[in-house]
């Protein structure tokens, strides 16, 4: 049976009704994480972080935005769980680069090391860790070359 997620949302909050990208703890299957915002251009996204497996949300404000009903929101999970470090998340924004939290979603820093690949709107599509390998982190955009991929966790970049 399915069951409704973010039907407490309430009209004051309205761009949070687009959820842009999931992202499971693979270490914890309670936690579920939603990237909430429904239009970049809108400066009203969040993080839902839930313990519980959607039952109960925590709202995290965030300091970039996101466009589920922005052209590109069908590319990828542009959120994602470290699986060797779980309370390490990183999203890939449409306009503000790469962005990581190192506790649970709470706050966040900008990769500055990061190239930014926001020029057309989209953005990044996709950030994945592999799960064999220790700090192997790939970040797509839908740009020319846009494929990166780090081995030590976000340090140095291989285009």
């Amino acid at each position: 049976m399915w069951s409704p997620l973010t039907d407490f949302i309430g009209e004051d909050v309205t761009n949070y009704f687009g959820t842009e990208s999931i992202a499971l703890d693979p270490t914890d299957d309670l936690k579920l994480y939603l990237m909430q915002g429904e239009y970049h251009t809108v400066n009203q996204s969040a993080i839902f972080v839930s313990n519980n497996r959607g039952n109960t949300f925590s709202i995290q404000p965030t300091p970039f935005t996101s466009g589920s009903n922005d052209l590109g929101r069908n590319n990828g999970e542009r959120l994602a769980v470290n699986p060797f470090k779980p309370n390490e998340l990183y999203f890939g924004s449409r306009s503000a680069g790469l962005w990581k939290s190192e506790d649970r979603a709470r706050t966040w820093t900008n990769v500055t090391n990061f190239p930014n690949a926001v020029t057309n709107g989209i953005g990044f599509s996709f950030v994945i860790f592999d799960p064999q390998q220790k700090g192997h982190i790939y970040v797509g955009a839908n740009v020319p070359e846009g494929l990166w991929i780090s081995k030590d966790s976000g340090v140095c970049l291989v285009f």
